[in-house]
């Protein structure tokens, strides 16, 4: 099972990698690759070490700050190679590397390479806009399940010609909107699923 999920890991490290950065070679194909497809599919898996933590890190531990979240959540990780630090106002997740030759030439840091391979903005998000997550995923029985809510919409919008950004803006949008929630979640969720902020620190 682990061996699978490096496996994937991997291939959506490289497509990404193919997709976004200015330095790859691009693919001739008419096709471009649907990045945000790969985030959404899976984060959509409620078997995800990451997004169980996320689920299951109690809100009365997480409203106490990144320093105390980290304890926590380095006590209760049981799966992942890494550790999780405390960094200002975010938390973030340094995976525990083997160096390769691919790795090193693109010079991605750390931090860049599980941002895009685990296709998660946890790198660089603020933990209080994690929390607005946290709390919105809650009401549709965690982040697997509003992500995969997420994912529906996403694939019509898609299918009605959106481009990626506006695809996954109006979704989330659709979706968080049925139930009542503000701008502020709106766009806290919103920013949880896109590539931007992993794109500006990882690729420009």
């Amino acid at each position: 099972m682990f061996f699978k999920k490096t496996l994937v890991s991997t291939i959506v490290f490289a497509m990404l990698v193919l997709g976004i950065s200015p330095h790859a070679s691009r693919a001739e194909t008419t096709e471009p690759v649907d990045q945000q497809s790969e985030i959404l599919e899976m984060l959509s898996d409620e078997n995800d070490p990451l997004v169980k933590l996320l689920d299951e890190i109690p809100m009365e531990i997480a409203e106490q700050g990144p320093a105390r979240s980290v304890e926590w959540l380095n006590e209760h990780n049981a799966e992942l190679k890494g550790i999780f630090i405390a960094d200002g106002e975010f938390v973030k997740f340094m995976p525990v590397q083997k160096e390769t030759p691919s790795v090193r030439a693109m010079a991605v840091s750390g931090a860049c390479v599980w941002a895009v391979t685990k296709a998660i903005g946890l790198n660089f998000i603020p933990w209080a806009k994690i929390l607005k997550v946290k709390t919105v995923a809650k009401s549709f029985g965690g982040l697997a399940q509003l992500t995969k809510l997420v994912y529906t919409s996403y694939k019509h919008q898609r299918n009605l010609g959106l481009g990626q950004k506006n695809a996954i803006k109006k979704a989330v949008r659709l979706v968080l909107g049925k139930k009542g929630f503000g701008e502020t979640k709106i766009e806290a969720v919103y920013q949880f699923f896109e590539m931007d902020a992993v794109v500006e620190k990882c690729f420009l």
